[in-house]
């Protein structure tokens, strides 16, 4: 069976369906969004294109000019992520798995963002793609770890969109074994773990990496709510068995940092370094409903949601 994307190869016999082979579809030429696997023993690392996913590890780029420069950079972000069980060390030893999301720069990359984030024209067709890929590996009982940069996470967001409307119960079932990491994300946090959710992921044993000095990846977004909000769900899930430095304390901490910056680092005018104190009020009441659920939880992803949404009428400065 073709997909948009990918392909299933299976048979049938006395009503039962063995599926044969499967993978994704590659493109044609060189820097093609797509799978691929990436071996980085050496002093470059080799990209070699994939059917389906055959390591632990997999990421999703945001950034970079190419596939080479993404598959030498995203392995520090990997171990950001999934430390101290996996390392750049080990990495080289297992290699690990490239969805090449070739989003580009500037303005072109942006728009390609929204059409994930804001479901218009169904998303792009990198989405597209990708949610074939997930569709096939919720076949298979296995664990992976995703590892999501940048723009990626639009990409990731709009794939799950597309798959869980496709697969079966018992697909979804299997999709708990999967791990999902936050790094340096440029849409709304709140939004995109409401999915994650949906599909039974886990989030992965370290807290999301942001780049306080980026008013994208913080204010613009609505990151400096919503990374609270995510960690302290991350704690919730995780228990005694999370990490120490996901605290209550320290999560509050991050954002304390993040909204003194707004008045030196992000270049706004002086009156504007009130907002720390109203972020560090904020980030504590996000704690608070957080905690109480419900109703409350709704609330702040839908205003997460419009936050995301109103990016693109506000200044932006990346780091």
């Amino acid at each position: 069976m073709q997909l948009e994307g990918g392909f299933i190869d299976y048979s049938m016999l006395s009503g039962c369906v063995f599926v044969k082979d499967y993978g994704v579809t590659q493109s044609r030429g060189e820097d093609k969004p797509g799978l691929y696997h990436v071996d980085i023993s050496g002093r470059q690392p080799k990209l070699e294109p994939a059917k389906r996913i055959s390591t632990q590890h997999i990421a999703v780029n945001g950034a970079f000019t190419d596939s080479t420069k993404a598959a030498e950079k995203l392995p520090e972000f990997i171990e950001r992520g999934y430390k101290p069980d996996t390392t750049k060390d080990t990495l080289k030893d297992s290699g690990y798995s490239l969805f090449y999301n070739d989003c580009g720069p500037g303005i072109r990359s942006d728009f390609r963002q929204f059409f994930d984030t804001s479901n218009i024209r169904g998303g792009t067709e990198v989405a597209k793609k990708l949610a074939q890929l997930v569709q096939i590996e919720a076949k298979h009982e296995k664990e992976i770890c995703w590892t999501l940069h940048e723009k990626g996470h639009a990409v990731f967001k709009r794939a799950l969109q597309l798959a869980l409307a496709e697969i079966s119960p018992a697909d979804k079932a299997r999709l708990a074994k999967h791990k999902v990491f936050y790094a340096n994300p440029t849409m709304n946090l709140s939004v995109i773990d409401r999915y994650r959710q949906q599909a039974g992921m886990q989030l992965a044993p370290q807290p999301p990496l942001l780049n306080n000095f980026s008013l994208e990846q913080t204010w613009v977004t609505g990151n400096f709510a919503s990374e609270t909000h995510v960690s302290m769900r991350q704690l919730k899930e995780q228990g005694e068995n999370g990490l120490a430095n996901v605290t209550s304390g320290h999560i509050a901490g991050n954002a304390l940092a993040r909204g003194l910056m707004v008045g030196t680092s992000y270049g706004l005018p002086a009156q504007f370094a009130a907002a720390s104190v109203a972020g560090w009020v904020l980030t504590w009441g996000t704690i608070a409903l957080s905690n109480m659920g419900g109703a409350n939880q709704k609330i702040i992803e839908n205003n997460a949601d419009v936050l995301n949404h109103m990016k693109g009428f506000l200044p932006q400065k990346r780091a």
